[in-house]
């Protein structure tokens, strides 16, 4: 995509004022005519409302939108000569409704278009500064310096469909506003955060129970292997007994204490 855009950021509006009002500059011994407009800050959103006659003037709409009622509104511009004005708001947020007058308006987050130029037919920047007047491309197949009474099937470049490029029907000639863009970010984010915790968790559960139910395994194998040891060792003893005597022995270690007796007797 080439732009023919030369972007100068200042935090001085007297800065701003005069970059606004050039109209060329000097560049390798070669002058280049320019158009400067000012643009919001990037840490602003838009919003759009329709329906602002066309008698209202430039004052009129800064006075009606850019006052007390809303502190967050920093401008407020008339979109070319239609009756919608491009309000910037402070603080990431865009009101629903907006007071005009007596009127509420319904306000909607602002999508910039993506330039095209209808001189050049190339995609990226606008008529007034287009770099090559005289190379031209058909907007609808691409084709170079096309005739005047060029023929041809349409296919955008955008979105692939059956229209010149970027036409009015086109679903893809609209930017995804930084908003948009911050928001969606944010979800995948905390989506993949919970993801990787609940992962966690499995993993966890999964290790933590078997690790205790090996160790109860083991614990009860030394038990099992070591009680044949202890009846030989007490049956050897009691053999060696006087007969008629009773051997008793304790099992284990309980509330009551359980005792088991034995007798055994030598012919």
């Amino acid at each position: 995509m080439q732009q023919n855009i030369i972007v100068v950021s200042t935090p001085h509006s007297s800065n701003a004022e005069r970059y606004r009002r050039l109209a060329s500059f000097t560049l390798h011994n070669h002058q280049f005519e320019v158009r400067a407009y000012e643009t919001a800050p990037d840490y602003t959103v838009k919003g759009v409302v329709r329906g602002i006659p066309l008698e209202e003037d430039a004052n009129a709409i800064h006075l009606n939108i850019v006052n007390k009622r809303y502190p967050t509104a920093l401008a407020a511009k008339r979109l070319s000569s239609t009756t919608s004005v491009i309000i910037a708001f402070d603080r990431g947020r865009v009101p629903t409704w907006v007071y005009y007058g007596g009127a509420m308006l319904r306000c909607t987050l602002y999508r910039k278009q993506i330039d095209v130029c209808h001189q050049c037919g190339r995609v990226g920047h606008r008529m007034d500064v287009c770099p090559n007047p005289q190379d031209r491309v058909c907007r609808g197949c691409g084709a170079s310096n096309p005739d005047p009474n060029h023929e041809c099937t349409p296919a955008c470049r955008l979105c692939g469909g059956a229209h010149p490029t970027a036409d009015k029907v086109c679903k893809a000639r609209f930017k995804t506003p930084y908003l948009v863009k911050k928001r969606r970010g944010d979800r995948r984010r905390a989506a993949a955060e919970a993801a990787l915790e609940l992962q966690q968790q499995n993993y966890d559960g999964d290790f933590a129970p078997a690790s205790r139910s090996s160790s109860r395994s083991r614990s009860r194998a030394r038990s099992a292997g070591s009680r044949p040891r202890r009846q030989s060792h007490s049956r050897s003893r009691s053999r060696s007994r006087t007969p008629g005597v009773t051997a008793v022995r304790v099992c284990g270690v309980r509330s009551k204490p359980v005792t088991r007796t034995r007798t055994y007797l030598t012919r």
